[in-house]
């Protein structure tokens, strides 16, 4: 009868196999990770963009999505009666996100605290100034780009690398 079972030498080869075969699969399932957390962040973003405009658009009045502070700390999007863009006591708050994550989030220009939409859709300043620009979405290999057109309008772009200013 021959013995069942591994040999030294077998468990050894196995489990160098398998080391090999994990120090190449982690790091890419963290790159992976990160790029569905990047993705994610940004169909939210691009979600909550949508939900202000049509909200803008079916109240015919202005609507703010402004940021917590900076926009990684989550945002509100609200009924702006005195169109300050500036969430006031008694204005209508339509959706409340807290903070979604820990990649960095840069709005550009006009862009870096807030978006307002007017009623009938196009983005604009609390001023009555057309607004357009980008929010950028970075973690250390990726960045998504959300970008607004004068019009309202957003589309999406993936950007390899970061870049975002510290």
């Amino acid at each position: 009868m021959k013995p069942s079972g591994f040999t030294l030498f077998e468990l050894l080869i196995t489990l160098s196999v398998l080391s090999v075969t994990l120090s190449i699969a982690v790091p890419q399932l963290r790159d992976s990770l990160v790029q569905a957390e990047v993705d994610t962040t940004s169909r939210l973003l691009l979600a909550s963009m949508n939900t202000a405009r049509h909200e803008a658009i079916k109240r015919n009045t202005f609507v703010v999505m402004r940021a917590n502070g900076r926009w990684e700390d989550g945002w509100v999007i609200f009924v702006d009666g005195n169109q300050n863009a500036e969430k006031d006591a008694g204005e209508v708050v339509l959706f409340a996100q807290s903070e979604q994550s820990k990649l960095q989030i840069q709005g550009n220009g006009t862009m870096a605290g807030y978006i307002g939409y007017g009623g009938t859709g196009r983005s604009r300043q609390a001023s009555g100034a057309f607004q357009a620009g980008n929010l950028l979405i970075c973690s250390a290999k990726r960045t998504n780009k959300l970008i607004v057109n004068a019009g309202g309008r957003t589309r999406a772009e993936n950007i390899a690398g970061r870049v975002c200013s510290n």
